[in-house]
C-alpha cells in the first residue's frame, strides 16, 4: 500500500466534507492515486473579500485612471483637493456607503488590516 500525507495550513474545516475530492484536486500526482472526481480547495472568506475589493479597484482603474491622472497633475498632487472635487458631498457624509461585500467579509478585512482600531 502507499501512504501519502498532505499538510494543509489555514484551510477551512469544510474540506472534511469531501476529503477524497479535495485531495485529488491538489495536484496531478494526487489525481493518479485516487480515481475520483477532484475538487479545488474553496476560497477562504478573506480571499473572497479581498477579491471583491480588488475587482472594484480594477474597474475604477480601467474606467477612470487617465482622467484621474490628469486631475492629479492639474492639482499638483494635492490629494485632499482632488478627492473633494471628485467625490460628491452626499457620498462623503453617507456613513452607510460601503463596498458591496457581505458584512462578515468586511469584518474579516477590518480585523486583518486593523482599520477600525484607534491607536490613541
Amino acid at each position: 500500500w502507499y501512504r501519502s500525507e498532505v499538510e494543509l495550513k489555514k484551510i477551512s474545516i469544510d474540506v472534511l466534507l469531501d476529503l477524497a475530492g479535495i485531495y485529488v484536486g491538489l495536484c496531478p500526482y494526487a489525481a493518479q492515486i485516487n480515481p475520483c472526481k477532484g475538487n479545488r480547495l474553496p476560497k477562504s472568506m478573506m480571499r473572497k473579500a479581498i477579491d471583491s475589493i480588488e475587482a472594484n479597484v480594477q474597474w475604477l482603474r480601467k474606467q477612470a485612471s487617465a482622467t484621474l491622472a490628469k486631475v492629479f497633475h492639474y492639482y499638483e498632487g494635492d490629494a485632499l483637493s482632488i478627492l473633494s472635487i471628485i467625490i460628491r458631498e452626499e457620498h462623503i457624509s453617507d456613513l452607510k456607503l460601503r463596498f458591496d461585500i457581505p458584512p462578515i467579509y468586511q469584518r474579516l478585512i477590518n480585523e486583518k488590516l486593523q482599520t477600525n482600531l484607534c491607536p490613541f
